[in-house]
């Protein structure tokens, strides 16, 4: 990972760059919309809805991101209550 600068350490401590920060932002962004989408359009529990979002969130390519959230109505949590991160396509727009 450091390799890929995604990580750097500091003082014996492995941080993340700020290009790593943004990547595992926006893994937890399409995890967490990917969960949304399998509760609230297709009823499957908080379970399995976690379990194909591991899975979904490696195909997820940045346009569908942001369809998936504008079609969800730019959710700001998942099925657990997280945070979902906001996208470009937000911008203001979360709902409640």
């Amino acid at each position: 990972m450091s390799d890929l600068r995604l990580v750097q350490i500091q003082n014996g401590e492995v941080q993340l760059t700020p290009m790593g920060s943004q990547r595992a932002r926006d893994v937890v962004r399409r995890h967490r919309l990917a969960e949304r989408l399998f509760k609230d359009t297709f009823s499957i529990d908080d379970s399995e809805a976690h379990t194909q979002a591991c899975k979904f969130e490696h195909i997820i390519s940045p346009e569908l991101d942001q369809r998936i959230c504008t079609f969800l109505g730019h959710p700001k949590t998942c099925p657990h209550g997280n945070p979902i991160p906001p996208g470009e396509c937000c911008d203001g727009k979360p709902k409640g």
